[in-house]
């Protein structure tokens, strides 16, 4: 079954989308409401697996790394979830999803490559 996302709770993801390292007394004065409400909403979005912080590289900082998104076309049917679950494990691969339309799956790569 979805999960039901309210107004406050996709205010409290955006704002942390944009600036990850706000604590929640800045999301409270920013979201006007208290900071009880701001941890409890942000326990419950992880607790549900809704909401998953993580640190993205500054690419802007590392000029010699290339950024990617790579699509795939899987051969064999009912292969791509195994295929994107092998894909991300591998060392380069940032994240690795099945998806529907053109490609099977969408892979975010990073890696090192000479910059002229």
């Amino acid at each position: 079954m979805r999960e039901h996302l309210d107004q406050t709770d996709r205010r409290l993801v955006k704002l942390l989308s944009q600036d990850a390292q706000l604590g929640v007394n800045r999301l409270a004065e920013k979201m006007a409401i208290s900071v009880p409400t701001v941890r409890m909403r942000l326990r419950n979005l992880l607790d549900r697996n809704l909401l998953k912080i993580v640190g993205l590289l500054n690419l802007t900082e590392r000029p010699e790394l290339i950024s990617a998104i790579v699509g795939i076309n899987a051969q064999g049917r009912g292969r791509a979830r195994e295929l994107a679950q092998r894909i991300s494990e591998l060392p380069f691969v940032n994240s690795a999803a099945v998806v529907t339309g053109r490609f099977d799956i969408i892979v975010d790569v990073t890696v090192a490559g000479d910059v002229a």
